[in-house]
């Protein structure tokens, strides 16, 4: 599980997490991926958390 929080000042406008749901940790394993509104997508395992962060935030509408 990869949990991305975002906060201004004290206060938290995202909480989200993806969770591998098919694949493993082998570096060019092509994993699958769950959000909590069920959203999935594809990632490459060996291209690291900080690219798999973007690609759930690409998936996300701006917090109001």
């Amino acid at each position: 599980m990869l949990r991305v929080q975002i906060h201004i000042n004290f206060t938290s406008i995202l909480d989200t997490r993806v969770v591998r749901i098919a694949g493993d940790a082998e570096p060019d394993s092509l994993n699958t991926y769950e959000m909590p509104d069920g959203t999935t997508f594809k990632h490459r395992y060996g291209d690291g958390a900080v690219k798999l962060a973007i690609k759930m935030l690409r998936r996300l509408k701006e917090p109001k």
